[in-house]
């Protein structure tokens, strides 16, 4: 993955101009080098601090189930952990109790699970449509289906809003 840190912005745009590289997010990659998850989250880990976890909309791009990543970049720092102030002012932070199981670590870059992905959409307080279609998105893509999601909300206790959350999901994926 190449950035600003590797080659000057004007060389960079002018292998972009002439095919020999693509965008990724932040960075720039070989034309030849076939487009995956672990790509998308080297091009991420250039602007996400380690200890922090890409989630929701962020994850969604990674996980390859959105072809661009957003503008604000989204993701959760262990409540154990707190979130770094050293994060762009252009990224939503949030502390979150988080279990290993529910992370993938790509090249030195945490991503939430795709299943732990799509809940986090339908919990999001800014649910509405656009959410529920990248949480669509990014259940067809990654293969997590309706009866995985409602069963971990299940045995989740005490989760706040879960029926709510359940009846997101319903409307999202069924």
């Amino acid at each position: 993955m190449l950035s600003v840190a590797e080659l000057p912005e004007t060389e960079l745009c002018t292998a972009l101009l002439d095919g020999e590289v693509v965008r990724v997010g932040p960075g720039f990659a070989p034309i030849d080098l076939p487009d995956s998850v672990e790509q998308r989250a080297r091009a991420l880990g250039l602007v996400l601090p380690r200890r922090l976890i890409a989630d929701r909309r962020t994850a969604a791009w990674v996980h390859g189930a959105i072809r661009a990543l957003p503008r604000r970049l989204e993701a959760c720092a262990r409540a154990d952990e707190r979130a770094s102030s050293l994060l762009l002012s252009d990224a939503s932070v949030r502390e979150v109790i988080i279990d290993d199981r529910e992370l993938l670590d790509l090249d030195g870059v945490r991503v939430t699970q795709p299943l732990r992905t799509v809940l986090d959409l339908v919990r999001s307080p800014e649910f509405d449509d656009a959410l529920a279609a990248v949480a669509r998105a990014v259940s067809a893509h990654c293969g997590v289906t309706l009866s995985e999601c409602l069963a971990e909300l299940r045995r989740r206790r005490h989760l706040p809003k879960k029926s709510e959350a359940i009846a997101r999901l319903s409307l999202a994926l069924g």
